[in-house]
């Protein structure tokens, strides 16, 4: 039978709030929250399972799961420092799926009437689950394009044809690149040398 209306309003006696450490401010920054404060915030009224007007949640719009909504990941990770019902804790797989599916918008910050900010929390979860889980080899490519891309200045011809090459491409599809999607050419110059360049000319 389903549970009466009126039970289970209460964390009860034997709830403690469990104390994290966190990189991120969560709430106002006079008085910030912990993380532990922050996931409480949510109290299930149910406003980011709307499917018109505001911002809040496309990507529960976008799948209708509940794993997926606002309220749906406040819970997980609820239950993820009650340490209850979630496994693995911090390195819950089911927990950073749901993450994973977060576009961090923000659209909660300003829509959810108790100021749930789902973008903060996947920020600070996703910190601590890189801490023990290699990253993505995508990850590690995209946060270094300020250094390759300028690299590849020197050898654009090299880069290019690799870029081009079938075979390369296929290869790249399973760790990083899209094998569908275009990719522009390298340039033999960066825009800092292109400006330089063209100084001279701009002030004639």
């Amino acid at each position: 039978m389903p549970c009466r209306w009126t039970t289970n309003l209460r964390l009860g006696t034997t709830y403690r709030l469990l104390h994290v450490s966190r990189q991120f401010t969560f709430g106002d920054l006079a008085k910030p929250d912990t993380f532990a404060r922050a996931t409480e915030r949510c109290i299930g009224m149910d406003k980011c399972r709307s499917l018109g007007g505001d911002k809040m949640c496309p990507s529960y719009r976008a799948s209708r799961e509940e794993k997926y909504s606002t309220r749906g990941r406040a819970r997980l990770l609820f239950e993820l420092l009650k340490g209850e019902v979630i496994e693995n804790g911090r390195q819950s797989a089911a927990v950073k799926d749901s993450l994973d599916h977060c576009l961090a918008c923000k659209g909660c910050r300003s829509d959810c009437p108790t100021h749930v900010e789902v973008g903060n929390h996947k920020s600070h979860l996703l910190y601590e689950y890189h801490k023990y889980k290699r990253r993505h080899v995508m990850d590690a490519v995209v946060s270094r394009t300020g250094k390759w891309l300028p690299a590849a200045t020197h050898a654009s011809g090299v880069a290019n044809a690799l870029m081009r090459n079938p075979s390369f491409r296929k290869v790249s599809a399973k760790f990083f690149l899209a094998r569908r999607r275009e990719v522009s050419g390298h340039r033999r110059e960066s825009f800092p040398q292109r400006r330089e360049r063209e100084a001279p000319a701009r002030a004639v």
